[in-house]
Parts: C-alpha cells; structure tokens; sequence
C-alpha cells in the first residue's frame, strides 16, 4: 500500500515526477555501513541529508547472513536490529516486487537479489544503489540498459569528490 500510495503522490499532469533522491539499496551498501567499511559514514550521511532510502526485505536477510559469517549471529543480530531500528531505511515486503523482479531475472544473468533491488528503485521511481560493479550486474549493462539509473557507491564518491 506505500509503494501506491508514492506512485500517487508522484504522478502530475499524466507523467510521473522524478524524485532524485529516493534510493532502492542493495544490501552490499547495508553491509558496508554495518561493517565498517571505509565510505560508510559518506553513505550514511548522505542517507541522512540527501537521500530517502528503501530496501527489500531480502537485502535485509542477505545484509543478515553475510554479516553472521563475517562477525557471529548475536553481532549480526545487534547490528540490522538497530539499523532497523534507526529508521534511515524503509523496508519494504517483497510480494509487490515479485513479479517484475522475476521479469528481470528471466531477461538478464544477475542475482534476484539485485533483481528484486532494482524492482524496487521502479516502484518508487527512484535509483537502485550498489556498493561497487559486480561483474555479472556489469554485463548484464552492457548488453541491455535498465529502466532506471544504477549507482555504484564506491564510483559514485570518487565522481563526487
């Protein structure tokens, strides 16, 4: 019903607005800013001052494992309940994403995490905002552009700089 409820509130004179800063984040940028990686507190800060940011709730189950592995169960839990917690993030259900991210699947050779990630960024006519190029998400650019803009966080800040 929120994701409506945006695509309401953005639709004017028959075309829908651009709202530059609403941001669908993959959860290697959730990851980042959990494990002290060093742009963290950029990113951070621009989800405090410049960005509105959503992520799927399978960013959050992926942000989740990886840092179970990284740190233990009890760091990791500590770690997504307060950013979950802080607010800085809308987490959004995966049911409404469903279907158009298991369209881009079935186009494109890249992970339905990163599927569902760009899904997002659709729905709320945002961007989707990776922490760096992966290879796959990289050829799968090149042989066919997506309907909205993919940032690369770590490029993003040296362009930025």
């Amino acid at each position: 019903m929120y994701l409506l409820k945006i695509y309401w509130e953005n639709y004017e004179g028959g075309e829908r607005k651009t709202k530059n800063n609403l941001v669908s984040i993959d959860a290697s940028c959730l990851i980042a800013i959990q494990a002290d990686e060093p742009l963290n507190k950029r990113f951070q800060n621009l989800l405090k001052t410049k960005w509105k940011g959503y992520c799927s709730e399978m960013a959050i189950l992926e942000t989740f494992y990886i840092l179970c592995r990284k740190f233990t169960w009890k760091i990791a839990k500590k770690k997504v309940n307060a950013l979950k917690e802080s607010h800085i993030i809308q987490i959004e259900p995966i049911n409404n994403l469903i279907n158009r991210a298991s369209q881009l699947k079935c186009q494109r050779p890249i992970a339905i995490a990163d599927c569902l990630t760009i899904a997002l960024a659709e729905s709320i006519n945002g961007k989707a905002i990776f922490y760096h190029k992966e290879k796959e998400l990289e050829k799968a650019m090149e042989n066919e552009l997506f309907d909205v803009e993919l940032i690369f966080f770590d490029e993003f800040v040296n362009e930025n700089s």
